[in-house]
């Protein structure tokens, strides 16, 4: 039996396709260096199971940046009213 080369045409075909089928990365989230400042962090201790624990603030008018970025690439389904709330992490 001779081989006349099919195989390399198929994987050929299959690595000059590759390409199409590949994912595009999301641009990255850009962060203001600001988010950080002039906000003060919250120490909480108590002697009780997970009463000891740092509430960390963010500056919102630079997180706002963040938000909109989020906001855009979830299409637009974030709740704007309760954009200035709080978030557990």
């Amino acid at each position: 039996m001779r081989y006349d080369g099919g195989m390399f045409r198929v994987l050929s075909l299959i690595l000059l396709a590759a390409p199409a089928f590949a994912e595009d990365k999301p641009a990255p989230f850009l962060v203001s260096p600001t988010l950080w400042d002039s906000v003060d962090d919250v120490p909480h201790t108590k002697d009780v199971p997970f009463g000891s624990y740092l509430v960390r603030n963010v500056n919102f008018p630079a997180a706002q940046g963040l938000f909109r970025q989020l906001d855009k690439r979830l299409l637009g389904i974030l709740n704007k009213k309760k954009a200035r709330t709080e978030a557990h992490i």
